[in-house]
């Protein structure tokens, strides 16, 4: 264990599957840089830590190293200065937070010190003690950590959403750390959404049942609590461990700040994405551009207001970027008024939803239809009238498709959020299937 006393270090290794490819360097002059390892092993040699920051150049400096750092950590700032608080750092800088929490991050990266310990280590855990777990993230939104561990080696996510990571092997828990990655997220609860992670795993089971590829969730049950479970796309069971996965979100591929995720506030757009995507993929015969726009046409129809950039990832591969499974997928459907509202009223407020990003002129959801739709068809390669085609095939299955996810909602946290999205979803889809027929 790293002795949290000694004086703060100025550099880091940079790993990606176990071999060193860079060096993360802090100057009080220039702040931060990151310079890639020429020695490294060859089959890693070329491979970017970042989309932002290719090795084509040695060197990086400025705000795009910052914002790639930065994107590693929460965006809760009380949840940084608790961690800092644990290891003795004042401030809650992302490099020194690095230094301690940089092991067990979002893709295969990870960070260590010079004479850093290399080792992993699990700790099985039982239901009573994961109920527990999951009883303090719901009471307090920054105890993402066990703060009875070790604070050294623990993990690092980035997002609002409290949450925290286990591994699962041979079907028992596990709290990893150090180099030993976890497998699964756990989301207790959406602190400012009532029922959030129920609604998520509605959403992403909709998707599911689509076909687009999505990160498998459960909602999983512990004792006399439960928790939205994800299993982590980064990582993949390899024997008796599991092995990291490079990926990034699009903010941290485009070089943005995490400050500036959603559009409307300066940060990506869609037409940025599909440049990005364009660039990177090596083999487009694989669909990447196609995936994406149908995941842009899920959004809008299931009014999923909060997909911004960082809420769109990449695998980063040495021959280019593929689109990552969907994630963090949710739905403003049953949050549009209380039980007993209107038909009239309910379209009214979803027409009016704003999504993360603009479908052409507007993020409206309201005036966004078949034209909207046509224009992201072509711009990603596509005919509008098959992706229309599509996004009414879509509109017709997603009735079903949530009220089949909710009779996998446990009945004690079946709501009346979770009968709203029900009842509430057909209207949706057919409000969404009249605008693609009006525009196209």
């Amino acid at each position: 264990m790293l002795d949290i006393a000694r004086v703060p270090r100025d550099l880091l290794h940079v790993r990606l599957h176990g071999q060193r490819v860079a060096v993360l360097r802090r100057s009080r002059r220039t702040g931060l840089s990151l310079e890639y390892d020429e020695t490294a092993d060859l089959a890693l040699r070329g491979m970017a830590v970042s989309t932002s920051l290719p090795p084509t150049q040695r060197v990086h400096r400025g705000p795009a190293v910052e914002n790639f750092v930065d994107n590693l950590l929460p965006d809760d700032p009380r949840v940084r200065r608790r961690w800092g608080s644990t290891v003795g750092v004042t401030g809650a800088d992302p490099f020194d937070l690095l230094v301690h929490f940089g092991r067990d991050v979002a893709g295969a990266a990870w960070f260590r010190g010079d004479g850093d310990d290399d080792s992993g280590s699990r700790t099985p855990l039982d239901e009573a003690a994961i109920a527990a777990r999951i009883r303090r993230c719901r009471a307090d939104a920054t105890a993402w950590h066990d703060d009875s561990r070790a604070a050294d080696g623990q993990f690092s996510l980035s997002g609002a959403q409290t949450k925290f990571s286990l591994a699962l092997h041979d079907g028992r828990w596990f709290e990893a750390s150090g180099s030993d990655p976890s497998t699964h997220l756990f989301k207790p609860t959406v602190h400012s959404v009532p029922d959030g992670e129920v609604v998520e795993f509605m959403t992403m089971r909709a998707a599911a049942g689509l076909g687009l590829p999505t990160a498998p969730v459960e909602l999983l049950e512990f004792g006399d609590t439960h928790a939205l479970v994800v299993e982590r796309f980064d990582r993949v069971q390899a024997g008796p461990s599991a092995v990291r996965l490079h990926q990034e979100d699009m903010v941290q591929a485009l070089g943005a700040s995490r400050l500036y995720k959603y559009e409307v506030q300066g940060g990506p757009s869609i037409d940025s994405i599909i440049a990005c995507l364009a660039r990177g993929v090596q083999h487009p015969e694989e669909g990447t551009l196609r995936r994406f726009a149908r995941v842009l046409v899920f959004s809008w129809i299931m009014l999923n207001t909060d997909a911004h950039a960082k809420n769109h990832a990449v695998f980063v591969d040495p021959d280019g970027l593929r689109l990552t499974p969907l994630y963090d997928a949710s739905s403003a459907i049953p949050y549009l008024g209380p039980d007993g509202l209107d038909h009239d009223t309910v379209a009214e407020r979803a027409a009016r939803c704003t999504l993360a990003m603009r479908y052409g002129a507007s993020a409206r959801a309201g005036r966004i239809g078949g034209f909207e739709i046509g224009a992201i068809a072509r711009r990603c390669g596509l005919r509008s009238t098959d992706l229309i085609a599509e996004a009414r095939a879509s509109c017709d299955a997603l009735p079903r498709l949530v009220a089949e996810a909710a009779e996998h909602v446990p009945p004690r946290v079946r709501t009346s959020t979770v009968e709203r999205f029900i009842r509430w979803m057909p209207l949706r889809a057919r409000q969404a299937d009249a605008a693609l027929r009006r525009g196209a």
